[in-house]
């Protein structure tokens, strides 16, 4: 065969053909699952001890899981007293609030303090404690692993010289990227982020690498 009559044959040659079945449009949908009983819920719950304490004295952090919006948050405390746990519940609950998407009922440790249930009952939000060892029935643990993981790995990323007493600084950038990369539950083509505090605006405030020299 001769280079011309190859030539041809590729040029007739078809590499893109029709299927023997012509392309039929499915009817299939994805579905968000959402337990009507956990709507407007959210639960917290406190990590073990940081092995360091920051400058500002804090040593923990309480996690709270937001179920319609499937978002974390993380607030820095210093100890496991009641007064500091209730303080840290106050400010959890002003984020989701000033987001406009204020909790009705949270989901909380059997060994919750008398002064953060009154703290919840002054407000009028109801609550439900966890059985005893059956943990797993507050979201808030799953959530903690979640960003116990994410949080680490900020950490591995840091400069070797960065501040380790700073690790509370941290904590807001470690929220946002976490929930950069959740599905909303109520709507999952939204972020966990942009579905309770709006899109993230990258030009009016970049974000690079946690612990970072500049």
């Amino acid at each position: 065969m001769s280079s011309e009559q190859v030539k041809v044959e590729d040029e007739e040659k078809d590499y893109f053909p029709e299927p023997d079945t012509p392309n039929v449009k499915s009817h299939a949908v994805v579905y968000a699952l959402v337990d009507p009983r956990k709507v407007g819920t959210a639960s917290m719950d406190l990590t073990g001890k940081f092995p360091y304490t920051s400058r500002r004295g804090n040593r923990y952090i309480l996690v709270g899981y937001h179920y319609d919006a499937n978002y974390v948050a993380a607030i820095a405390i210093k100890k496991r007293t009641a007064g500091e746990i209730t303080k840290g519940w106050e400010r959890l609950h002003k984020k989701f609030a000033i987001a406009g998407s204020a909790p009705s009922a949270y989901v909380m440790d059997n060994e919750t303090s008398k002064e953060l249930l009154d703290a919840l009952t002054k407000k009028e939000i109801k609550y439900q404690l966890a059985p005893p060892y059956m943990h797993r029935t507050n979201a808030a643990e799953r959530a903690i692993q979640s960003f116990k993981s994410h949080f680490i790995t900020g950490l591995v990323l840091c400069h070797s010289k960065f501040p380790i007493e700073e690790w509370d600084q941290l904590l807001d950038q470690a929220e946002i990227t976490l929930n950069l990369l959740r599905s909303a539950r109520n709507n999952p083509s939204l972020s966990a982020y942009a579905y309770l505090r709006g899109q993230y605006d990258y030009n009016a405030t970049p974000m690079a690498p946690p612990g970072q020299k500049w």
